[in-house]
């Protein structure tokens, strides 16, 4: 009889997947064939805590479910390993789940799983911390502080954000080293991506695979306030690229300097976090994560 470990958010997505996510599961893993046993985290980073006492039993799969925070959480802990991560995106961007081709709907998410298809996917790190879709210490991570603050979730809490981080985002004077070649100066976008979705179905990286090795660094200098109102509606029309002062690298490693920064506000699969440095090493490691996939 096979055992499969469900590790799930009752919160994600505003909680409204969850009764329908235990009855789908249920169905789909009748008990005549399969152990699922249900893990319900209770608080940011339970899910991690979780995950780390189920890897000391050698499971062959974990299923996160939730969205891009929660299989953060898991997917750092199970990195590396030989352990099969599944994946039923009900949070609310799903970003790197778009970018890997998952299914919203649950049941459907939840035969891919007992299909077992897999494919090996890159992970990104920042001073040590794992990233599966994306990481910025700009203007992406005061909108993530704010979204966390407010009440307003969702597509609508996140727009509500970006426009008040527009208002109250100062560009960050950066060192930025990839290899030999460099980028200076004050900083308004300084994104580092692992996929191609930010959720939503929304990208500032495009061209961003999980599986090539490399992660794209997306920056943007210093711009004015029209620019910036541009800059998002071509973000929500999927047209990033055809902003002229977007720039991105694509390279295994960089380093980035905040000179005028003693602590740096940033975010890490769409989590706030808060780093007591100005100074942080970027690489990535590849075909370290193996994911069920279509």
């Amino acid at each position: 009889m096979a055992l499969i470990h469900f590790i799930i958010n009752p919160v994600a997505g505003g909680g409204n997947s969850l009764e329908k996510l235990v009855e789908a599961i249920n169905t789909a893993f009748n008990r005549e064939t399969y152990t699922a046993q249900l893990h319900f985290s209770e608080y940011q980073g339970h899910a991690k805590e979780i995950a780390e006492l189920l890897v000391k039993k050698s499971p062959s799969f974990i299923v996160a479910c939730g969205g891009d925070g929660t299989i953060n959480e898991i997917a750092s802990v199970i990195v590396g390993s030989d352990i099969k991560l599944g994946i039923v995106p009900i949070g609310s961007g799903n970003g790197l789940a778009a970018n890997l081709r998952l299914p919203k709907n649950i049941s459907i998410a939840l035969q891919l799983i007992k299909q077992g298809n897999t494919k090996k996917i890159d992970a990104g790190l920042i001073n040590g911390k794992y990233f599966f879709s994306n990481t910025g210490v700009s203007f992406d991570a005061e909108v993530i502080k704010i979204y966390e603050q407010q009440k307003a979730k969702g597509f609508a809490g996140y727009l509500k954000a970006c426009f008040f981080a527009t208002l109250s985002f100062k560009p960050v004077n950066a060192h930025i080293t990839f290899g030999k070649h460099t980028v200076e100066g004050p900083q308004f976008l300084l994104f580092v991506s692992n996929s191609n979705q930010l959720g939503y179905g929304k990208s500032l990286t495009p061209n961003a695979l999980p599986d090539d090795g490399l992660l794209d660094i997306a920056t943007v200098e210093k711009i004015g306030f029209w620019e910036k109102i541009r800059l998002g509606y071509l973000l929500l029309r999927g047209k990033t690229l055809n902003f002229e002062k977007i720039k991105i690298e694509r390279t295994p490693q960089a380093a980035i300097e905040l000179p005028e920064k003693i602590f740096t506000t940033a975010q890490i699969d769409g989590e706030f976090i808060y780093f007591k440095t100005n100074k942080f090493t970027i690489t990535v490691q590849p075909a370290c994560l193996t994911v069920i996939v279509p």
